[in-house]
């Protein structure tokens, strides 16, 4: 993210979900600050409190992240 962080410039979308494991929630909220900080992407995060680490959960978010890439 240092070294590559200030010279992207794309759309980033972060998903998490609370039932992934105990540490993708905070994983994912520090990469999405440090990013933030540093890069003039344009970026999303999403941390889902029933979402699982399987395709169910990610058919169900893939709508919002597709509606939200293309705009």
């Amino acid at each position: 993210i240092k070294t590559k962080g200030k010279k992207l410039s794309s759309k980033i979308y972060f998903f998490a979900g609370k039932f992934e494991s105990e540490t993708i929630v905070t994983g994912t909220q520090k990469a999405y600050d440090e990013i933030k900080k540093i890069s003039k992407s344009t970026i999303q995060i999403v941390i889902r409190e029933e979402g699982r680490h399987n395709e169910e959960t990610w058919r169900n978010e893939f709508p919002l992240f597709y509606e939200w890439i293309v705009k």
